[in-house]
C-alpha cells in the first residue's frame, strides 16, 4: 500500500512541477553578433582615422584580430607610432604579424600568455621605447627575449606576470636605456633576481609591490648600485 501511495505522490509531482526548458541555441546569436562586430570594425577601420592616430583596441572580444586582418585597418597601424590592446587575448597569429611593424609604444596587458608568444614579437624590440606585458599568466622568462637588443627601450612592465623567477628578469638590467621597470604582482622573485644590477645601469624607477620575497637584501643590493632609485606602487604611473 505504501509502495502504491509513494508511486501515486511521485507521479503527482513530476505531473505538477513545470518541465525543463530546452537547451538555449545560442549559435544564431553569437554568429550575428559576429558579423556585427566585422562590419564595426571594417567600418572604423575605413572610416576612423581618429582612432587610429593613437589605436586603442582594448575591451571588445576579437576586435584587434578582426581590426588587424583588414587590409584597411593594417594599412592604419602601419602608419602609427603607439598600439594599446590591453584586455584583448590576440590569436598567435595576431601577434606575428604585429612583429612587422615599427611601433614605439605598446601596451599588450593580457594579450598573450607564455614565452612562445613573447618571442613572436622580438622584431619589435630595435624600436620600443614603451613596453608592457601585464597579466600574461604563463610568462617564465624575459632571457631569450631580450637576447634581441632593445636600444632604446625606457619603460617596461611586468605586473602581475605570476610566473617569472629570478632568473627570467635578471636580463633586464642589462637594457642600456631602461629607467623604469615595474614588477607588481611577481611573488616568485627574490634577492638573487638584482645581483646584476649595476651602477652603470640606468634604473631610475622601479614597482616591487606584491613581490613579498624582495626584502631588506634586496633593497640593500638595489640602493647600493642605484642610491637615488625611486620606489612606486601603482603599477598605471609609469614614465612617460
Amino acid at each position: 500500500m505504501k509502495g502504491l501511495l509513494a508511486a501515486k505522490d511521485e507521479k503527482s509531482a513530476k505531473a505538477i512541477a513545470p518541465a525543463p526548458p530546452p537547451p538555449r541555441d545560442d549559435g544564431p546569436e553569437r554568429a550575428a553578433a559576429a558579423r556585427t562586430l566585422q562590419r564595426f570594425c571594417r567600418s572604423v577601420a575605413d572610416d576612423g582615422p581618429l582612432l587610429w592616430q593613437a589605436p586603442r583596441l582594448f575591451g571588445c572580444a576579437g576586435a584587434a584580430d578582426l581590426l588587424l586582418g583588414t587590409a584597411a585597418g593594417w594599412r592604419r597601424v602601419r602608419r602609427s607610432a603607439s598600439l594599446d590592446v590591453r584586455g584583448e587575448r590576440l590569436a598567435k597569429a595576431t601577434l606575428a604579424r604585429l612583429a612587422a611593424l615599427r611601433l614605439t609604444a605598446v601596451d599588450l596587458t593580457g594579450a598573450g600568455r607564455g614565452d612562445g608568444d613573447l618571442l613572436a614579437l622580438q622584431p619589435l624590440l630595435p624600436t620600443l621605447e614603451r613596453l608592457v606585458l601585464n597579466d600574461w599568466p604563463e610568462l617564465a622568462s624575459l632571457h631569450e627575449f631580450f637576447r634581441t637588443p632593445a636600444p632604446r627601450l625606457r619603460v617596461l612592465s611586468v605586473a602581475e606576470c605570476s610566473r617569472l623567477g629570478d632568473g627570467g628578469v635578471a636580463i633586464v638590467w642589462e637594457l642600456p636605456a631602461l629607467v623604469d621597470l615595474c614588477l607588481y604582482g611577481c611573488p616568485l622573485l627574490t634577492p638573487r633576481c638584482a645581483r646584476g644590477l649595476h651602477r652603470d645601469a640606468p634604473l631610475a624607477r622601479l614597482n616591487i609591490s606584491g613581490c613579498y620575497k624582495l626584502g631588506d637584501d634586496f633593497l640593500r643590493l638595489l640602493f647600493h648600485a642605484k642610491p637615488h632609485c625611486a620606489l612606486y606602487t601603482n603599477p598605471n604611473d609609469n614614465a612617460s
